[in-house]
């Protein structure tokens, strides 16, 4: 794999990210995108994609750096569907975080990111009635 170091745009943001998740794993799906030349002409795929997960926030650097990686495939064409899995996960009973860099082949990236929320806990009422918040 060889960077294209005349290229200083990144690629857009895909418009359909839609997260799923099970008690160990959490998946992203979306259309590949395309990469962009420098001068705005699309030239193809996106080169990598670094998928990373944590139970604290993925806000800096230092948070992805140490975040854990996650196995990925080649980008798919542009315009096909891309399933990316964060597998291995810790339960997600104080929430989860998911961020995937989108790598193209200058070397430029952009980065969406998923939270999933942690599961709201009964409260206990008296005369051991359980209430649900909404």
């Amino acid at each position: 794999y060889e960077l294209q170091r005349e290229d200083n745009r990144p690629s857009e943001k895909p418009r359909d990210v839609r997260a799923s998740n099970t008690p160990t794993t959490m998946s992203m799906v979306f259309t590949a995108i395309g990469d962009y030349a420098t001068n705005g002409s699309y030239r193809g795929g996106s080169g990598l994609y670094d998928l990373r997960s944590s139970a604290t926030p993925i806000r800096t650097e230092e948070d992805f750096a140490f975040a854990k990686r996650h196995f990925t495939p080649w980008p798919k064409n542009p315009g096909e569907k891309e399933t990316l899995n964060a597998e291995g996960l810790e339960p997600a009973d104080k929430g989860r975080y998911v961020s995937l860099r989108i790598i193209d082949k200058g070397g430029n990236f952009i980065q969406v990111d998923v939270v999933q929320q942690p599961p709201v806990q009964p409260s206990h009422a008296q005369h051991g009635r359980r209430h649900y918040a909404r």
